[in-house]
């Protein structure tokens, strides 16, 4: 799949440092006609875990499951590009919490997806 579209989820964001602490991103709002997601997670300065949540009302926030059960989340090296392919559909409303980092980071994240035509 091509994406020829994307949302920053996450640019230059703070992750929380140490143990299980996370910070949110700001929400953001899908297209409703938006499918076929890949997350691009690159952070720099650390280590850094990422987790997609969504919510259909922009409050109340759930943790994304694959279509076998397993949370949406990666932990990717400082440095480095991590692609996580999103296999199930999303609601209206996305952020990420990101985390874990050991030193100072930052870190971006887009939202990659496809339109239904």
């Amino acid at each position: 799949m091509s994406s020829a579209y994307h949302i920053d989820l996450a640019v230059n964001a703070v992750p929380a440092q140490g143990g299980a602490n996370f910070s949110a991103s700001t929400s953001k709002t899908l297209p409703s006609q938006a499918k076929e997601f890949i997350l691009v997670v690159q952070p720099t300065g650390s280590n850094v875990k990422m987790k997609l949540e969504q919510s259909a009302n922009g409050s109340d926030w759930v943790q994304v499951v694959d279509d076998q059960g397993a949370n949406i989340e990666s932990t990717v090296t400082a440095g480095a590009t991590g692609i996580v392919y999103v296999d199930v559909p999303l609601l209206q409303y996305v952020r990420v919490q990101l985390g874990e980092a050991t030193t100072s980071a930052t870190c971006n994240v887009k939202l990659q997806h496809t339109l239904i035509k």
